[in-house]
């Protein structure tokens, strides 16, 4: 048992959680800083990030093969009912129309182009119940709608015209329920993985005095306000208000009081795993040898490959 390890952790996880707004996200660098700085609770770091690159792999592996179980329930449908296949259909150029709707939700065009595009698997910066990839979801409501076309033409509320489509409606039905059962697996993992506690912890640590945005043209001011716009609604900048002194109305004090208490849990969680570890077979018995890579930068990197692969952040 490394006991300076121990010491070392649970003095820097009791003044952590001793401190209280901004200096609760101010304290949340030096947090991982001190905690890297000392060798074996760096190697756990970097058995922390292997962790969440297998879970988001697993689950990137079930998105890529659910979407090709879709693709051929859709070449099916489009064989056996020809009168619903819409791929033709054009992309609309207004997002707010009506059409588009029709284009976005009930099209083979549109599920073509969300077919074909690249699997990413992100998790929140805070945890969360949100799905791994919206593409699946909207991928099962476009077979949906034109299975339900094509059995009950234009009218859904109408007779049916087909009843030999069954096979197609219980094969969707099942892709669903396998689709469900991925999404469990990528929730669970969003609230027990140590790993994304630690990026977590870094990333709200991090970047809380970014640098100003210089702008000397109209793409840069159109790049600014679309980073603006990405920003509304993130915690982490609500976070930044708090710790340079900004003005809090109640609404955004009671979302920062929330963010400060998930990531006490993420602290706690992180806290947890590392005494766990700690507490296996000594380190300088252990045949697992630490990767110059990992020993060779500092957290914030370390927990930042975390953060690119599984957040998509920086």
């Amino acid at each position: 048992m490394s006991s300076r390890a121990i010491d070392l952790a649970q003095n820097e996880y009791d003044y952590l959680q001793s401190r209280k707004g901004a200096g609760f996200f101010l304290a949340l660098s030096q947090y991982s800083t001190a905690l890297h700085d000392n060798r074996r609770i760096r190697k756990i770091f970097g058995e922390l990030q292997k962790d969440v690159d297998e879970a988001s792999q697993r689950t990137k592996n079930e998105q890529i093969a659910l979407i090709e179980e879709a693709k051929a329930i859709r070449v099916d449908l489009a064989h056996r009912a020809p009168e619903v296949d819409n791929s033709d259909m054009e992309r609309p150029a207004n997002p707010l129309s009506q059409t588009w709707t029709e284009y976005d939700r009930d099209s083979f065009a549109r599920f073509d182009e969300l077919a074909a595009a690249p699997v990413e698997i992100r998790y929140s910066p805070l945890p969360s119940a949100s799905e791994p990839d919206a593409t699946m979801s909207l991928l099962l409501g476009i077979l949906r709608g034109r299975l339900t076309a094509a059995e009950y033409g234009e009218n859904p509320n109408g007779p049916r015209i087909r009843d030999d489509l069954g096979d197609l409606g219980q094969r969707i039905g099942n892709l669903a329920r396998r689709y469900e059962h991925s999404v469990r697996g990528y929730k669970q993992d969003d609230q027990a993985l140590p790993g994304l506690a630690l990026a977590r912890l870094v990333t709200f640590g991090s970047d809380l005095n970014p640098e100003p945005a210089m702008i000397e043209s109209d793409a840069d001011l159109g790049r600014l306000l679309d980073e603006l716009i990405r920003e509304w609604g993130d915690p982490r900048t609500v976070v930044r208000k708090l710790v340079n002194g900004e003005q809090l109305d109640e609404r955004t004090r009671r979302s920062v009081d929330a963010t400060e208490r998930a990531l006490k849990g993420e602290a706690e969680k992180l806290h947890q795993e590392l005494f766990r570890r700690l507490a296996r077979v000594p380190f300088w018995r252990s045949p697992v040898k630490l990767g110059a890579g990992v020993s060779a930068v500092a957290t914030a990197v370390v927990a930042g490959l975390i953060l690119c692969y599984a957040f998509g952040i920086g």
